[in-house]
């Protein structure tokens, strides 16, 4: 098609769009006596018929202006335009020219971006989500104000690196989770479950095929970075969420996934193949490397074009746009009332609160008293922002409340205070934002990110909050009365410098651990070569014996081969076990080194208590100044000669008794219970010693560590040190919002006042800044020791993490427990057939496609799990069950997720949930070549502190 017909094309496609109309464009006019004989009209054939039907009365000309993704209409066949870039992928949006909000519907419910609702792990809810937004594009298409059926969503790309701009569109980095969020998406009532008798309620088109997850990093493009992906990633990472349900590359959707639909380039796409990428060195070519074509130049068959037109018009015939007035049809009834419906909202509602993830909940200081909190001050450049809330590709929302307001609705005197000039942060109220804080009872601090940071296009550059927003967190901590809480609302992982800093300890314990976990395993190795030549000698012995009960002279040649091979055995042991012992030596040698390394970074945390205590030092020195009373003085050697002793004082050091009683005034409920100051717990030497009144007046002296801290997360294994720095950090606590819709601000503020427990889990790594040094542009997965390369996605990185996939808290204590197995033990080598492979670390294995569909099948079972809440608030809870190989390394994941439920439990309830485990699904891996294997030896089934062993046996 030549630069005129595209230019006229372009215009002609504006005209159309501005056409305003109340009635949907649809064909087969029953009323249109030229129309409605058309075989393809008839609703009685079968839509392959049907489509067959319409390709054959169309011209050339007219088959290529199909083939775009904005159709022309066919007025002598009464088919009107189609536009099939519309955009839901969490709520019928803006992008796309295939929806209007400019008639009787004039917004959208806009649900919580996908990565926030991912982090429910609540598949019912996804399937529901997506049955509102199919219902709400039906009634747009009703109202006039849609010229297009078909979504370009949802995005199933694995969020593999946190940098990305689009992260936040997908459900993280896990290919299994994405997998059943594409299948739940897809298959809700709004698409394929709305399917009766052969038509859609919408359509939906799973993007980006495949191993898409850059956008512009250091000069390179996504429009001509050329992917490097290896064929054993491809295989377990970047294909299988397209495999669960939607495909796009022709000859494998079709050919081997059974894939029933259509394959759309993106917009721009073939152009960029010849101008961006220099793949094609003509456009003729660039169309030919995509379909086929350029017909003129006979790189295609006519047959060819009519098999894509034809996946093309059978997906608008099953949509209904091919049955007459849609007014009298399935869906047609479907009106404005149903769209920002109540139901719907609430949906939004509940999507949002269990989807945020309570990160930190120090001393349990969240929820926060609705009755005690007298006055609330909200500081952030987040915090009074609608847009904020909603994330890319977000429609008009039904209403807007943003996270002040909703806190407002809770605290009538909240004090808004924005702190930064914009999420950006390049300037901030620094001083303005602590004099708030001072006079406030609770400080909740909004940060994070937003459109100017992430979204397509933008990938991000650092790991931490942008300018001077963590300046502006540590100072206001700081200055307030308690612990604030910090709500961070992003796509991507935002983690601080003082995170970073636990990060380093918690690697240094990590690599120790590694070399511990390395020299058991040689140990154990060492053991099973002992265990072979045990056996080799019983066997020899066994054969000895039986020699000398028979002929000597018969069975004489056979003793001495036995003895030669005996021999042989022998030495083979021994040289393994020379070799065995040198590795543990050399383990000794890497662990005592590693031990080296730990020492100096206990040394320096050392340094921050020692800090830490003078700054304690200092504070005593201040009360003393403050105060002469014996009474409220704490325990120190008295320094001021004029003062009068007490009776039985001591100049060297006074040590009150035990017994001493709590000031008059103290509250063991607003205070914290009463305990008398020692010498040994110096944070209630002034905490406790002073009157209510009084105590406040040194917060700011003795939160001086615990509020630099308040935004980081030690992991569970810290050091002496960090565990100091956290008693310090009484109450620090932390949320994580990615972006949460239009309902997010009132859940947020429920979770906040205690109104709704959190229960959402990490769906991506938390990895620290360090991780900026790995390039975007290396798609590996797997780790690499020679390189220092830590790998990715918490299946394989190596190195230490700000906080893990499947991480989150919540107002209950959860405990499992595994109940029911009907499987030990399972056996591949049924057959001698079957083809064994011998791995490069000698680990027996067999294919998956070998095994057969039939054994798969019949070897799936039933793993029960039982689950108790022992809070005192109900609570929405995920179970993530993980798999994970007794040997490692060599390509093999530390572990991977083979199912998750979410189950509601009333405080104290327990119940039992069932997931099933697939193990050529769940137990196997993919090798170097692509090709998804079980290994023999020993796999885990884990959840949380809970596994069950099942051995694989070839």
């Amino acid at each position: 098609m030549g630069p005129q017909n595209l230019c006229c094309f372009t215009i002609f496609t504006v005209l159309v769009l501005l056409v305003d109309s109340t009635q949907p464009p649809f064909s087969c006019d029953s009323s249109n006596p030229s129309t409605k004989t058309f075989p393809f009209c008839k609703t009685t054939l079968p839509i392959s018929q049907r489509a067959n039907d319409l390709l054959s009365r169309l011209t050339l000309d007219e088959k290529i202006s199909q083939l775009v993704n904005s159709a022309r209409p066919i007025p002598r066949l009464g088919i009107p335009g189609y536009q099939w870039w519309s955009e839901a992928l969490h709520g019928v949006a803006y992008a796309g020219p295939g929806i209007r909000f400019n008639g009787s519907i004039e917004r959208a419910t806009s649900f919580p971006q996908v990565i926030l609702s991912a982090a429910s792990f609540d598949a019912n809810q996804w399937y529901r989500i997506s049955q509102a937004i199919g219902k709400e594009a039906r009634a747009l298409y009703n109202a006039g104000q849609a010229t297009g059926m078909t979504f370009w969503a949802p995005n199933i790309n694995i969020f593999r690196d946190p940098r990305w701009g689009r992260g936040q569109e997908t459900p993280g980095e896990d290919p299994l989770l994405t997998g059943k969020y594409a299948v739940s998406y897809v298959q809700g009532d709004s698409f394929e479950g709305g399917e009766i008798h052969g038509q859609l309620q919408a359509s939906a088109c799973c993007k980006h095929f495949t191993a898409y997850d850059l956008e512009n990093w250091e000069g390179t493009s996504r429009y001509d970075f050329d992917a490097r992906v290896t064929t054993q990633d491809l295989a377990d990472t970047y294909q299988p969420p397209f495999k669960s349900y939607f495909n796009f590359l022709s000859q494998t959707a079709r050919g081997q996934w059974g894939f029933d639909g259509y394959i759309a380039s993106d917009c721009d796409a073939v152009s960029i193949i010849h101008d961006a990428q220099g793949y094609a060195k003509t456009p003729e070519d660039a169309v030919a490397a995509v379909l086929k074509a350029a017909v003129d130049q006979k790189k295609i068959t006519i047959p060819e074009i009519d098999r894509a037109l034809h996946n093309l018009f059978s997906v608008r015939m099953r949509l209904g746009l091919f049955n007459g007035d849609p007014t009298g049809q399935q869906f047609g009834n479907i009106g404005p009332d149903q769209v920002c419906s109540q139901e719907n909202q609430m949906l939004a509602l509940d999507a949002a609160r269990d989807g945020i993830v309570l990160l930190k909940n120090s001393a349990g200081l969240l929820p926060l008293s609705k009755s005690k909190t007298m006055s609330l001050a909200v500081i952030g450049p987040n915090a009074d922002s609608v847009q904020t809330l909603l994330g890319n590709y977000a429609g008009p929302p039904c209403k807007f409340v943003t996270p002040l307001r909703a806190l407002q609705s809770y605290i009538k005197h909240t004090i808004p205070y924005p702190g930064c000039d914009s999420v950006q942060c390049s300037s901030a109220s620094i001083d303005g934002a602590v004099n708030v804080a001072k006079g406030a009872d609770h400080v909740v601090l909004i940060m994070g990110l937003d459109d100017t940071q992430e979204k397509e296009g933008l990938d991000r550059v650092d790991l931490v909050l942008p300018g001077k927003q963590e300046e502006l967190i540590i100072s206001v901590a700081k200055a307030a009365k308690n612990p604030v809480v910090l709500v961070l609302i992003s796509g991507g992982p935002a983690a601080s410098e003082i995170a970073i800093l636990k990060s380093r300890e918690s690697a240094s314990d990590a690599r120790l651990a590694a070399a511990h976990e390395q020299m058991r395993s040689a140990e154990e190795d060492a053991a099973e070569w002992k265990r072979k030549y045990d056996i080799a000698v019983r066997e020899t012995k066994a054969a000895l014996e039986k020699v000398a009960a028979s002929s000597f002279e018969k069975d004489f040649q056979e003793m001495q081969e036995m003895l030669q091979q005996l021999k042989l055995e022998k030495e083979k042991t021994e040289v393994l076990l020379k070799e065995k012992d040198e590795m543990l030596k050399a383990k000794d040698d890497e662990i005592e080194m590693k031990g080296k390394e730990h020492e100096k970074m206990k040394s320096e945390f050392q340094k921050l208590e020692i800090e830490r205590l003078a700054q304690i030092e200092r504070a005593q020195r201040h009360v003393e100044s403050l105060y002469s009373d014996w009474d409220l003085l704490p325990p120190k050697t008295i320094k001021d000669p004029e003062a009068k002793k007490p009776e039985g004082w001591d100049d060297k050091e006074y040590i009150p008794d035990p017994e001493d009683k709590k000031p008059e005034d103290w509250d063991d409920e607003e205070d914290g219970e009463w305990t008398a100051p020692t010498i040994s717990n110096p944070e209630h030497k002034l905490k406790q010693v002073v009157s209510k009144k009084n105590r406040y007046k040194l917060t700011s002296v003795l939160e001086i560590l615990s509020a630099s801290n308040s935004l980081k997360s030690f992991s569970p294994k810290s050091t002496s040190n960090l565990q100091i720095i956290k008693q310090t950090t009484t109450n620090s606590n932390q949320e994580n919002q990615h972006y949460p819709g239009e309902a997010g601000a009132i859940a947020l503020a429920e979770i906040i006042f205690g109104d709704h427990n959190p229960g959402g889990k990490l769906p991506m790594t938390w990895y620290p800044q360090e991780f900026v040094k790995v390039p975007m542009t290396d798609m590996r997965m797997r780790p690499q020791t020679s390189s220092g390369y830590p790998g990715r996605t918490y299946r394989f990185y190596k190195g230490p993490a700000v906080f893990e996939f499947g991480y989150g808290l919540s107002y209950s204590k959860y405990t499992y427990e595994l109940t029911a197995f009907s499987r030990n033990k399972l056996y591949l080598n049924q057959s001698s057939t079957k083809h064994k492979i011998n791995n490069f670390d000698s680990v027996m294995s067999i294919s998956v496609s070998e095994l057969g569909t039939e054994f798969c099948e019949h070897n799936k079972f039933p793993v029960r799990i039982g689950v108790k809440n022992h809070g005192e608030m109900a609570g929405k809870h995920p179970v993530l069950l993980f798999a994970r190989q007794t040997k490692q390394g060599n390509g093999r994941a530390r572990k991977q997720l083979v199912g998750f439920h979410s189950v509601k439990l009333s405080a104290g309830e327990r119940a039992e949930i069932e997931l099933e485990v697939s193990p050529c699904e769940h137990l196997s891996r993919a090798n170097e070549d692509g090709l998804m294997v079980m290994e023999e030896g020993t796999h885990f089934l884990v959840v949380e502190d809970q596994e069950h062993p099942i051995s694989i046996v070839i």
